[in-house]
């Protein structure tokens, strides 16, 4: 692990250690932890919200077979380490049973146009402690950038989690709006494009993590 930060999140009232990835804690083992808690965030964000139901986050993130299941795998593993190759950021959580519980994203955006928030994703028992604040606070932390970095996001289309990102000093102008949209299992999802600046982002997140101590 390439750098620790310890969080104490007001929501969550004890310690949260967040690990930044270095590559060579991309193994295959961390890919399908990865895409385990994808399935289930997801699972829970839109499956409870728009009745989505879980077998189709399954299938699009881990397939319906062996075979299908070791190339998403793969495909997990090859993306994580072009983003962290390219620049990019990945900060994480485990329980103290070694599950991952809390993941964010981050990858640098060419000709200075930035950072992009790829993923932000919590496990159902960790949500509103401040475990997505905590890593997404310790992912964008990592960058020796400005304050004035844009950074940007898509977001789902009538999704409660627009409300937390807007609380952030994200913006998401109505010409943002459904200008993309993303297929999950055959279902249609449209995205809404937020930005706001890396200062303004990173001071607001610390409301809800806590200034870290970084060892």
């Amino acid at each position: 692990m390439a750098e620790v930060a310890l969080y104490t999140p007001p929501e969550h009232g004890e310690l949260v250690t967040v690990r930044c990835l270095a590559p060579d804690d991309v193994t295959p083992e961390f890919g399908l932890a990865a895409l385990d808690l994808k399935v289930a965030a997801y699972g829970e964000q839109l499956g409870r919200q728009f009745f989505v139901p879980h077998l189709a986050f399954q299938e699009e993130y881990l397939g319906g077979t062996p075979t299908e299941r070791d190339e998403h795998i793969e495909r997990s593993v090859d993306d994580m380490l072009e983003r962290l190759e390219d620049g990019g950021q990945c900060a994480v959580v485990y329980d103290e049973d070694g599950t991952l519980v809390s993941l964010a994203t981050v990858s640098v955006l060419g000709e200075d146009r930035g950072l992009h928030i790829d993923d932000i994703l919590t496990s159902r028992s960790k949500q509103f402690h401040g475990f997505g604040s905590c890593v997404t606070h310790a992912a964008l932390s990592a960058f020796d950038k400005p304050d004035e970095t844009n950074v940007s996001l898509e977001a789902f289309s009538g999704s409660e989690v627009n409300n937390w990102y807007l609380n952030l000093g994200f913006n998401a102008p109505f010409s943002s709006w459904r200008r993309r949209t993303m297929k999950i299992g055959g279902y249609t999802f449209n995205l809404i494009n937020h930005s706001g600046s890396l200062g303004g982002i990173k001071e607001m997140l610390e409301l809800r993590s806590g200034k870290p101590v970084t060892s």
